[in-house]
């Protein structure tokens, strides 16, 4: 699946942020509780953290159950 980076990021879009190299973590709520637990659920995906040099054209994470 594609995802627009601008679309979906928080607090600002990718392509605001300055140029280097960054830590990246992908976290999909399938449950819809992130707000409001410590962790995540056991149903929630998540990929690993990764680093990523921005700007991209294409950042890719997987993300897994475990």
């Amino acid at each position: 699946m594609n995802l627009d980076t601008d679309d979906g990021a928080f607090p600002q879009p990718f392509s605001k942020a300055p140029p280097g190299q960054y830590r990246l973590r992908a976290v999909l709520d399938t449950n819809h509780t992130y707000a409001y637990v410590e962790n995540e659920d056991d149903g929630d995906l998540r990929s690993e953290v990764s680093l990523q040099q921005l700007p991209a054209t294409k950042l890719a994470v997987t993300l897994t159950s475990e």
